[in-house]
């Protein structure tokens, strides 16, 4: 199965992102976590992929959990995307 994913990142996400002290560089390596996520991942009971869960009412967008390579504060320190 082929798809296109089409990432858009808002103003107020884009100043946050930045606030957090995260560079466009980590934006791509987000992007690329994501679309490898999609590439490999499981199954749900709906026969569906999907990288992470599932924000009920969204039509489909879903939480992800993301630590830059560079950031060493484990899993309580990294941030969440939807």
């Amino acid at each position: 199965m082929s798809y296109e994913v089409n990432f858009l990142f808002s103003k107020p996400f884009m100043k946050k992102w930045f606030k957090c002290g995260l560079s466009l560089d980590e934006r791509e390596e987000l992007k690329n976590e994501i679309l490898q996520y999609l590439s490999n991942s499981p199954i749900n009971t709906y026969g569906k992929k999907f990288p992470g869960v599932i924000v009920e009412g969204t039509g489909g967008a879903f939480k992800y959990r993301f630590t830059p390579k560079n950031y060493h504060k484990g899993k309580s320190g990294s941030f969440r995307t939807i």
